[in-house]
């Protein structure tokens, strides 16, 4: 995710985006360049159509009423792959909540002398956060956990679903608490609250992930952009003439970069510059267990 200062006008201006987006869309603008060229060239020095005389009956007044209802279609398209965006934003905000309270609690429930049970927690809490983050992307990954704290480590390793099994591992030790002695029944429903908000922002992050845009919907936008920009040069020409080349990439830069930008906030748990810094949110989860816990931070 790319940190910027949003009141810094001329850095956008003189800018060039960096992102994927522009690699699909730059080499594209030119060949809508180069077809465009071909269309004016054609009418001007082949054909050599007269305009003043009215031979040539195409105008412009076609493409600004689709236009118009292109823009709002994009609109809808933007808004939509935003919202997706910020849902995916706010449910790694309640899960550095929860884990913050787990941790809390944790460290109010444990003796402090007992460093291994601490380290346990602290280290689980901050597994979920780092296992989330390579599961939303790739799916099970335990290479970026701390996996020195559990008795079954190779079946961490081989886990199908590792946050699935990392929460399962913290509940397993406060029920082993419990039986103890150590916890009682309320304080093991106290911290179950911030275990299920932590699955359930791991659930709400799967539900964006694994539910795109529908195809139908995704589809029949490029169609309309493809088929808007295609004609396009024949509604410019007769008022542009050579002008319609620069018109026409102008334009297509424009739409097909806003429908490139909602494809690639759509899913925002990847690693173009859009997406949200999934890594930084899982190292702050990490550094405020340890802290919280008393553990030396590693």
């Amino acid at each position: 995710m790319i940190a910027y200062n949003p009141k810094n006008w001329f850095s956008f201006i003189f800018s060039i985006h960096r992102g994927v987006m522009m690699k699909h869309l730059f080499p594209n603008m030119f060949l809508v360049g180069l077809y465009t060229t071909l269309i004016v060239y054609i009418a001007l020095k082949v054909i050599k159509i007269n305009f003043e005389t009215g031979e040539y009956i195409l105008n412009i007044e076609i493409h600004k009423l689709i236009g118009f209802v292109l823009g709002l279609v994009l609109v809808f398209r933007t808004n939509t792959a935003y919202e997706r965006w910020w849902e995916g934003r706010k449910l790694w905000g309640a899960l550095v909540n929860h884990s913050r309270m787990l941790a809390i609690k944790t460290d109010a429930l444990l003796a402090p002398a007992d460093r291994e049970g601490r380290k346990f927690f602290a280290t689980g809490i901050s597994n979920f956060a780092k296992s989330l983050v390579t599961h939303l992307r790739e799916g099970a990954n335990a290479s970026h956990i701390d996996s020195s704290v559990y008795e079954n480590q190779e079946e961490m390793k081989s886990a199908r679903h590792l946050p699935n099994e990392i929460v399962s591992q913290i509940e397993k030790k406060f029920v082993k608490l419990k039986t103890e002695g150590k916890l009682d029944g309320n304080e093991l429903l106290t911290v179950n609250r911030d275990l299920d908000g932590m699955m359930d922002s791991l659930g709400g992050c799967e539900r964006i992930r694994k539910t795109p845009i529908p195809f139908s919907y995704s589809m029949y936008i490029k169609k309309f952009i493809f088929v808007y920009v295609m004609t396009l040069p024949f509604g410019l020409i007769r008022e542009y003439h050579w002008w319609s080349i620069p018109a026409v990439m102008f334009i297509f830069y424009i739409l097909v970069g806003i429908e490139l930008i909602g494809e690639e906030v759509e899913d925002p748990f990847g690693t173009d510059v859009n997406d949200l810094g999934t890594e930084d949110i899982a190292a702050s989860i990490h550094d405020n267990a340890y802290e919280i816990l008393r553990v030396p931070l590693k």
